[in-house]
């Protein structure tokens, strides 16, 4: 009797063999630009002509296809290998069939390749399912499947409920189709548009979507049937809105009443103004009931954070999680540990360190931001805060001003007029040494700041705040990324105001109210909401002087460390040539 191996001689050989696979569907395919899509074809064809013993290869491609039951997969593999030589099919016929498979299985493009329609990250999948909490008898849509990846996790987690899945992209839809075909389960796939109805009227107890991000509106009117539907919930919508509102609303219209939905969704979705208005509309019918944000770098093609959020009855109040710190580090990728999982899952249930519950009336007042950021963070109590609106008698940005039209108007020799950025605010003072203009045309007059304004960082993380104090006889015309504001100086000194927006409570405020990950943004009606703790003019003059003498003792620190850095350039020239030990 044959002696069985070793579990890892074994896996040793499948490693050897699968190493070999690739390398020959490389030297194949590699200058293919349909080389991935060739690659699953051509080894699930070589695997299905083993399995049913055909070996004539005198037989053209179209007949050895004609092998394959399921007419998307058979439509596939004759694509893919129309055109292909006899002699190449015949090269993988020595691999076994437990090879080929594994290869198919967990194929995916390249890292380098970044394409959406790869996969879900298994992490991901993995929290969206403990989440949707799939039963024996549900039956799942996931729509915009891509190649399957969340259906297969979810065949490993419950193999009894029924899937199906939507994928527009006819190729990823057959290789979703074969890729299933080796995990078992029951399951439906279709090409076509997510948008459209591609069961008919059918409703599902559960769905989820990783639809493309970025898109707009603009890019999925054109022949969608959800369209009318969803303007007559929201007639404020406009081709500006974002695309993930659209996928979305289809999703919760495909589920039962009492169904619930995850969607996978970018953050820009969750706070900008034109989307406004479909939140609301959300908000209004009950249909959300937590958001979720996820870390940066889960997924292969993008390092944008991104969230989940749920779909369901919301009960007049949302759910908001920020997971945005809880990941497993790694090299190129981070992912969701069981722990971190774990603690997602906890916090969707309860108020924990990185969650809460808001009421409608809360994120109403919030402008239907679902930023979880927005909530989730704790804020010190302000006492004695009052809105900023009601100390302020205008907020306007710097300049909308062009590149052209700076160079344009740029003088290389002093003049009366200057230019400020973001840039020139340095350790909370404002730059010496601004830029020179020949003039401040008429239309961006209204752009200058004057002596005793608030200057604020519009873009960007540290926030960033001056006081105007140039002399009468200069004209400063500020950049875009600036905030100019006019303070009621009879309610409140501008130093003042500074001294507490630099503080940690005041800091906590704007990072509170700020949305973005990358470049994040502040926007005028969030700041007018912010709290200011107004005590006495009085009081507030005390600690103006104070804050503005501390300012004077930094400059001149700074101009004495400026000092020493010359003479540091200036020692070696002036000791050089001298005897140093005479």
């Amino acid at each position: 009797m044959k002696r069985k191996q070793p579990m890892e001689v074994i896996k040793l050989e499948n490693r050897i063999e699968m190493f070999k696979l690739k390398r020959e569907l490389s030297d194949c395919f590699h200058m293919d630009p349909r080389g991935f899509e060739r690659s699953i074809a051509i080894t699930y064809l070589v695997l299905q002509l083993k399995k049913n013993s055909y070996i004539n290869f005198k037989s053209g491609v179209k007949e050895l296809c004609a092998i394959i039951d399921d007419e998307m997969v058979r439509s596939f593999v004759y694509e893919m290998m129309n055109g292909i030589e006899i002699a190449i099919i015949k090269k993988f016929f020595d691999f076994e069939e437990s090879v080929l498979i594994d290869y198919i299985v967990s194929s995916k493009y390249d890292y380098f390749d970044r394409r959406q329609d790869d996969l879900t990250p298994k992490s991901i999948s993995q929290l969206a399912l403990k989440i949707l909490d799939i039963k024996n008898s549900d039956e799942v849509i996931d729509n915009c499947m891509g190649m399957g990846s969340f259906i297969a996790t979810a065949i490993e987690m419950q193999s009894r409920a029924v899937y199906y899945g939507v994928e527009i992209n006819a190729l990823a839809a057959a290789i979703a189709k074969i890729k299933l075909s080796f995990n078992g389960g029951s399951y439906y796939v279709v090409s076509g548009n997510a948008l459209d109805n591609n069961f008919g009227d059918k409703k599902f107890n559960k769905g989820f979507t990783n639809y493309p991000f970025g898109m707009r509106v603009r890019s999925v009117l054109e022949g969608a049937e959800v369209m009318e539907r969803i303007k007559a919930v929201c007639p404020e919508l406009s081709r500006g809105t974002s695309a993930d509102w659209i996928f979305n609303y289809k999703l919760c219209e495909m589920l039962v009443p009492d169904g619930i939905g995850v969607a996978i969704m970018s953050l820009g979705g969750l706070w900008n103004t034109l989307d406004k208005p479909i939140r609301e509309a959300f908000v209004k019918y009950g249909k959300v009931k937590a958001v979720i944000k996820l870390p940066t770098r889960l997924f292969s093609y993008t390092s944008i954070p991104v969230a989940l959020i749920v779909f369901g009855r919301s009960d007049g109040a949302i759910r908001f999680v920020d997971a945005s710190n809880e990941y497993e580090e790694g090299r190129r990728l981070n992912s969701l540990s069981e722990q971190n999982i774990a603690k997602i899952l906890t916090a969707l249930n309860e108020n924990s360190d990185i969650s809460k519950i808001v009421s409608i009336e809360e994120i109403a007042k919030n402008e239907f931001n679902f930023d979880p950021t927005r909530y989730c963070e704790v804020v010190e109590e302000i006492v004695g805060g009052v809105p900023f609106e009601t100390i302020i008698k205008s907020i306007t940005r710097g300049a909308p001003l062009a590149a052209k039209e700076f160079d344009d108007m740029a003088s290389i020799v002093p003049t009366k007029y200057q230019y400020m950025m973001l840039a020139n605010i340095k350790n909370g003072v404002i730059d010496n040494e601004l830029p020179y203009l020949k003039e401040v045309p008429q239309k961006f007059q209204k752009y200058c700041i004057n002596k005793g304004d608030l200057l604020l960082s519009k873009n960007g993380y540290p926030f960033k705040v001056a006081v105007a104090n140039h002399s009468a006889n200069k004209t400063i015309l500020a950049n875009g990324n600036l905030y100019i504001i006019k303070l009621d100086e009879e309610k409140a000194d501008p130093y003042y105001v500074k001294a507490f927006l630099e503080s940690e409570q005041g800091i906590a405020q704007l990072k509170r109210i700020s949305v973005g990950s990358s470049m994040p943004n502040i926007g005028v009606a969030q700041l007018n909401k912010i709290l200011i703790p107004l005590i006495s003019i009085e009081e507030q003059r005390k600690i103006s002087l104070k804050y503005q003498a501390t300012l004077d003792e930094i400059e001149l620190l700074r101009r004495k460390i400026e000092r020493a850095k010359d003479s540091l350039k200036n020692i070696y020239s002036a000791l050089s040539g001298e005897d140093i030990d005479g």
